[in-house]
């Protein structure tokens, strides 16, 4: 059985062994590198899980994968299944996972490669420990599944629909609001960088505090903008919607297109906070709020639309001002949004994302209002 995906897969790599595990924390690593293997995000592995009946939520995901707490047979079931492979690789997980719980090893014969696997991108060293999704009624802590219920959809907008990778990892946090300055370069305030990973690249986690909310003049009131990095201004570009040019996925994202041929059209919306959220209106895909990937704080993390939310710190930017831009700064990781490849990257389809903040012209970003669309589109609240 062959993934649904369109990662390219590498004849060299192989699947974990659930059988190489010797304790309950191995196992769940092995279930998250069995995760990573097979290419697919959790909104993916919720598609797949639903198409064979089972409810699989990515809340109850990446919970499950980020303890180090034994799950049940029924989830081990669903996801082995979720990422591609068939029903006799999935009883072999959970022969290994009854094996742990009865305080034993599996057993050494049992240590064979899949006959039939599927094929994916070999798999990141990934450390990143993720929270549920509050209000997730479709599975237990243990990360029970139901099966035959209807999975949830998204409400206000057709994203995930339209795109093949759309992937969303909530973490939930408490909002920090410090008034010191950044330290810099991407390190903490003890001068560590943590590593984590995002889509197969290992980045650095950025720990730089956010900015204190400002009261002065000059902040964008909620309305319609456009939204222009700094060094291609001359080039008339804005933020708008587009796909990653080496063709990885093809999910929708951020990127750097002409500001007279914008899509879709970008509202502010400033919370009690100080802080911003920025929505796309589309007249197809409706509502939905710049995220950054699956809520990394590593570099280089993608931003793309995902469903909003109003406990999302990962969809929320503070906006520290220089000279006549801003910098946007992801309060859940005290970042900024720039350029991907730099500033030097000034051609239409340069994708945003999540990277240290420094002192680059593509990482000021000039915020100038635009009239409200004409076409139909979701009204803000």
């Amino acid at each position: 059985m062959r993934v649904r995906g369109e990662r390219l897969p590498d004849p060299g790599s192989r699947p974990p062994r659930p059988e190489d595990a010797t304790t309950t924390a191995e196992f769940v690593a092995a279930l998250r590198k069995l995760r990573q293997w097979s290419g697919l995000t959790y909104r993916e592995l919720a598609a797949q899980a639903a198409e064979a009946g089972d409810v699989l939520p990515p809340s109850t995901m990446a919970t499950v994968l980020g303890r180090a707490k034994l799950p049940r047979e029924g989830f081990v079931t669903a996801f082995v299944r979720a990422c591609g492979f068939d029903e006799a690789e999935a009883a072999r997980w959970v022969t290994a996972r009854k094996a742990l719980a009865a305080g034993t090893t599996p057993a050494p014969a049992a240590r064979e490669e899949p006959a039939d696997a599927p094929a994916a991108t070999p798999p990141a060293d990934e450390t990143l420990t993720v929270t549920a999704l509050p209000g997730d009624d479709d599975a237990d802590d243990d990360g029970e599944v139901r099966h035959g219920s209807r999975p949830r959809r998204w409400a206000r907008r057709g994203w995930l629909q339209t795109s093949t990778i759309v992937s969303v990892t909530a973490i939930a946090m408490v909002i920090v609001v410090a008034l010191t300055r950044p330290t810099g370069g991407g390190r903490t305030p003890d001068g560590d960088q943590a590593s984590t990973a995002t889509g197969g690249r290992t980045t650095k986690a950025l720990t730089n505090p956010v900015p204190a909310p400002s009261a002065g003049p000059g902040l964008p009131s909620n309305g319609w903008y456009g939204l222009t990095p700094s060094h291609v201004a001359d080039r008339d570009l804005c933020v708008g919607e587009g796909r990653e040019r080496n063709q990885r996925t093809n999910r929708p994202i951020a990127v750097q297109r002409p500001c007279d041929d914008l899509s879709p059209d970008t509202y502010l919306r400033v919370d009690d906070q100080g802080a911003y959220a920025i929505e796309w209106h589309d007249p197809k895909n409706g509502l939905g709020c710049l995220s950054v990937d699956e809520g990394y704080k590593g570099a280089n993390a993608l931003i793309q639309p995902t469903d909003c939310r109003d406990d999302a710190p990962y969809q929320r930017f503070m906006l520290e001002q220089r000279g006549d831009g801003f910098r946007l700064r992801p309060v859940h990781s005290g970042a900024c949004l720039g350029a991907l490849n730099g500033p030097r990257d000034t051609e239409v389809g340069g994708e945003l994302a999540q990277v240290a903040c420094e002192d680059r012209t593509d990482q000021i970003v000039l915020i100038r209002p635009r009239p409200a669309p004409k076409l139909p589109v979701p009204l803000p609240n």
